[in-house]
């Protein structure tokens, strides 16, 4: 009689690499047991080591934060899906990536962990320019506001000189330089 394929098994590496995100499966150790292609060219572009399968998924992989470590070990437990957010220094640069964590469980209860990883730092960078024009429009209209009200020329420019210092997050030395 035909032993039935695992739940890792049942992902064969055709279809990891037609889904084109990073994608690592890590056993209930957290050893790596396969990687994709695409994680593998992902962590070449970041200039980290790519030969990781049989290393543990924590100290192979720099992205995960303490906080999503532990809740990445309760996944057993838990058997529901994780969604991460984090923001990871990795040479010069900060990677932002999304990471879904799905938990994979044998008919025996062995459990695998099947990882995507979505490198987000592009949009987290627009998102943050978006938010930082927002605020100067704001700010724009805060002064436009403080000008119109006025009835003390003094008051007026301690306001807006006030408001500035905040926009950009300075003191008061910063409009001396």
């Amino acid at each position: 009689m035909d032993k039935e394929p695992s739940a890792t098994e049942r992902f064969d590496l055709s279809t990891l690499e037609a889904l084109g995100d990073p994608i690592h499966i890590v056993d209930e150790s957290f050893s790596i047991l396969l990687i994709n292609s695409a994680l593998r060219n992902w962590l070449i572009r970041l200039g980290l080591p790519s030969d990781i399968v049989g290393r543990n998924v924590f100290e192979a992989l720099p992205l995960f934060s303490s906080a999503a470590r532990d809740a990445f070990l309760r996944l057993k437990d838990s058997r529901k899906p994780l969604v991460v957010c984090e923001s990871t220094d990795i040479g010069e640069n900060t990677v932002h990536t999304e990471i879904r964590v799905l938990p994979i469980f044998d008919e025996d209860g062995t459990a695998r962990f099947l990882t995507v990883i979505r490198d987000v730092s592009e949009s987290y960078k627009s998102e943050m320019s978006k938010l930082q024009h927002i605020r100067l429009l704001e700010s724009l209209i805060d002064v436009d506001r403080i000008i119109r009200e006025a009835d003390d020329i003094d008051q007026m420019l301690q306001d807006v000189v006030r408001l500035v210092l905040d926009l950009f997050n300075v003191d008061r030395a910063w409009l001396l330089h």
